[in-house]
């Protein structure tokens, strides 16, 4: 809403990709986060605890995760909707085209982006219940865990050649040559963490 009304405002449709960025604020996406990474890191941590009958983590080792997880996800997710707004909206110009017409493309970009939403939302969630797993199992003294790759014909190749990797509780996996210290992992690379469906189980 407000990209839109800044467009049909005339503000030289909006080809700046740090006034649209400007727009699009982290602290309101990250607000709208924050109570369902909550939900979602504790309820994996209680179920991780209580499948293993082991003790639950200190819960403020989990909201740092989280915390660090929101402001750097709300910075990619605005960063690549500026930078493809202010694309498109650039083109516009670029063949003439009318404020009214800037306003239907920018409407039609996000009606047509509730892919990429579902996309960062699973992505996110595998990260969450992973990134508690470990701090649940590190609260317990575990000191092996294995990586459980999802064993369908969707699994990427290198995650299904992972399957069953067991390293320390503080040492990385190695998955298609990136080093990720559970699924999900935001330190990893896109193409080993987005959408990713693997699993962390104790050695015990």
């Amino acid at each position: 809403k407000r990209v839109i009304a800044w467009i049909e405002d005339g503000q030289k449709a909006a080809t700046d990709v740090k006034k649209v960025r400007d727009i699009l604020a982290d602290d309101d996406l990250i607000e709208q986060w924050h109570s369902l990474y909550v939900a979602f890191g504790m309820q994996a941590a209680e179920e991780v605890a209580a499948r293993y009958n082991m003790v639950v983590p200190d819960s403020s080792k989990i909201l740092a995760w989280i915390r660090s997880q929101e402001k750097k996800q709300s910075k990619l997710v605005n960063d690549t909707t500026a930078d493809q707004i202010s694309q498109i909206l650039a083109d516009a110009r670029a063949n003439g085209e009318s404020i009214p017409d800037m306003v239907k493309a920018t409407r039609q970009y996000f009606d047509n982006i509730s892919y990429r939403a579902e996309r960062v939302a699973r992505t996110n969630i595998i990260a969450s219940n992973n990134a508690a797993a470990q701090e649940t199992y590190k609260e317990n003294g575990v000191e092996k865990r294995e990586w459980l790759a999802t064993q369908d014909d969707r699994t990427r190749d290198d995650h299904a050649d992972a399957d069953g990797q067991v390293r320390g509780i503080d040492e990385p996996f190695n998955v298609g040559g990136s080093e990720l210290m559970y699924p999900g992992d935001e330190n990893g690379s896109a193409e080993e963490t987005i959408n990713c469906r693997c699993t962390l189980l104790p050695v015990i």
